[in-house]
């Protein structure tokens, strides 16, 4: 039996959150947005297109805020339009608005290069940003003589806070949690060009930092946009081949534990991730291993497709990731599918069925049918322990939820970005006049023993830093044998 029902638009999640690299430092666009001025009527236009395309694509966009706060919220933009506001000034009135729905597949993108020319200034420090202590330390420079010394804590930057800083990058990124919101929002970017999109500094930057127990202050002089592409491009080049990049699942044996460790970094690609299963499965069963440390820390979602495969080899008994799916039709979502049937055949079966429904509807799907697991000798039946983190998201997330519902192992490491009730399959579209991307979610997942009240995470079993949790599992492998 199968989890996916015969419904041309299936209950399984398909599309990966928006954790792509809108910013490439490789490359440069001069067909620039920031010197180009929008007109109090574009904007307002824009405005109502975004706010009516939420409201008509989105299953249950009310879930956190409110619709009367939202509400309010659109009213209090619209008295802040004007004419001449650019890109970046319309961007930072509506990125808030859509992120206070607390939904990471319904989001505007990241503007990086767009409101960027050549002559742009930065802050040159790449910088790490902590949610727990509302901290940002200093991690490198770009080029340019390092004033502050990495690892020191900023304390403010032109007398903005780092509390401050670090809550404007939440309230302007989509996700689930604050947690979720700050990682994918400081992460992805070069530190100043969030500093940049989000403020208005110009000139120096007076810093104040903390090094030790000791407070210090110092001008920064900014670097332009082009020297930081440079910058970035001479040192990736010889650091970086493109053969080192990161492949979406692999597989690696440590013998002298007698565990396999497996890395799923993208749900992609089924076809081939089923011969990575079968051939990894095999290796295991011959290496005689008896722990098994699937990692999950870096996966940003995909296709639950192929987490279904891999539960196969796991679960101990019939399984589903997905109890139910709420899904909403409408215009915009069958233009979208138009597109991509056009585009792709394997699309047009979806839209032939969207087609038929009538706009506005909506319909909860539900999963009657389960999967059953592989039979020995393929199916594992060592230990296995789950490593999860704030980048575990969409998919991956919902792989955890199962994982844990049906308890197959012990999960290890911190809450997932992804909340157990989670929205997806996203449709993408642009605002009229500005060109905006913005991307809506279609349906409302409900994965196996959630209830509407669960918005939130997945907890680990056992709470560690994700940077710690891989060599905190090894070590408790590694004392287990010597114990036994």
């Amino acid at each position: 039996m199968k989890n996916q029902t015969t419904h041309p638009y299936s209950i399984r999640k398909t599309i990966v959150a928006i954790t792509a690299l809108f910013f490439s430092f490789t490359g440069f666009s001069q067909n620039v947005l920031s010197d180009r001025k929008f007109s109090k009527r574009e904007l307002s236009t824009d405005l109502e297109y975004l706010v009516n395309s939420i409201i008509e694509i989105h299953p249950d966009p009310f879930t956190i805020e409110s619709k009367r706060i939202f509400l309010k919220n659109v009213k209090q933009i619209k008295s802040n339009l004007r004419d001449s506001l650019n890109y970046r000034d319309f961007y930072k009135l509506v990125a808030p608005l859509v992120a206070s729905l607390s939904d990471g597949h319904t989001s505007l993108k990241f503007p990086g290069r767009l409101i960027l020319k050549e002559s742009s200034t930065l802050f040159p420090c790449s910088a790490t940003c902590n949610f727990k202590n509302k901290s940002i330390t200093i991690d490198d420079y770009a080029g340019v003589e390092a004033k502050i010394p990495s690892g020191a804590e900023i304390i403010s930057i032109n007398n903005v806070t780092s509390a401050q800083i670090i809550q404007k990058i939440i309230d302007n990124t989509s996700g689930e949690s604050n947690e979720y919101r700050l990682k994918m929002g400081s992460d992805f970017y070069f530190f100043g060009i969030v500093l940049k999109t989000y403020f208005d500094f110009e000139g120096d930057f007076h810093v104040k930092y903390k090094i030790g127990d000791k407070i210090e202050y110092t001008i920064i002089e900014p670097i332009t946009f082009k020297a930081l592409m440079d910058f970035s491009k001479n040192q990736k080049r010889p650091q970086q081949p493109s053969t080192n990049t990161p492949e979406d699942y692999s597989l690696r044996i440590d013998a002298n534990i007698k565990t396999a460790i497996m890395d799923v970094r993208y749900f992609d690609g089924e076809e081939n991730f089923k011969q990575f299963l079968k051939k990894s499965f095999d290796t295991i069963s011959k290496a005689d291993i008896h722990n098994l440390i699937i990692d999950l820390r870096n996966n940003g979602g995909g296709n639950s497709a192929l987490g279904d495969q891999l539960l196969k080899y796991l679960s101990p008994k019939p399984f589903t990731q997905y109890a139910s799916t709420t899904v909403k039709y409408s215009k915009l979502q069958k233009d979208f599918y138009k597109q991509k049937c056009s585009q792709d055949s394997n699309y047009c079966e979806t839209f032939r069925f969207l087609s038929d429904q009538k706009d506005g509807n909506m319909q909860n799907l539900k999963n009657e049918n389960l999967i059953i697991p592989y039979d020995n000798p393929v199916h594992f039946n060592g230990k296995i322990f789950l490593l999860t983190g704030l980048r575990t998201f969409s998919s991956a997330a919902n792989f955890a939820q199962c994982f844990k519902h049906y308890k197959m192992g012990t999960i290890i490491g911190e809450e997932t970005g992804g909340w157990i009730v989670s929205y997806g399959d996203k449709v993408m579209t642009e605002l009229p006049f500005t060109g905006m991307p913005l991307s809506i979610s279609t349906k409302k997942f409900y994965t196996i023993g959630s209830t509407d009240k669960d918005m939130h995470g997945i907890i680990p079993d056992v709470k560690v830093n994700t940077t710690e949790s891989m060599e905190f599992t090894t070590n408790t492998i590694r004392k287990n044998i010597q114990n036994f």
